[in-house]
């Protein structure tokens, strides 16, 4: 059985590209969950800002983060760790 410790912090990471009409709902999902700890990665692959156009749908918390893929389009690029 898996257990977790109440502080143990999830990340959600979510991929953006084209993503204005889906977004804001997909964000309220995560912001809807019971369990407090968190951090929302957006990763924009669009060039968009997505913080500015969450922000103007009235929607900001300090665990969502967004970075760059630095591209547009480019995808997912696999790299061995």
């Amino acid at each position: 059985m898996l257990t977790r410790k109440m502080n143990e912090i999830v990340a959600v990471i979510m991929p953006a590209y084209r993503a204005e009409d889906t977004i804001g709902s997909s964000v309220a999902s995560v912001l809807a969950q019971s369990y407090p700890h968190w951090q929302l990665l957006i990763v924009s692959d669009d060039g968009v800002d997505y913080a500015e156009f969450l922000a103007r749908l009235g929607i900001a918390d300090p665990r969502i983060v967004q970075l760059s893929s630095g591209s547009v389009g480019a995808g997912l690029r696999r790299r061995a760790i």
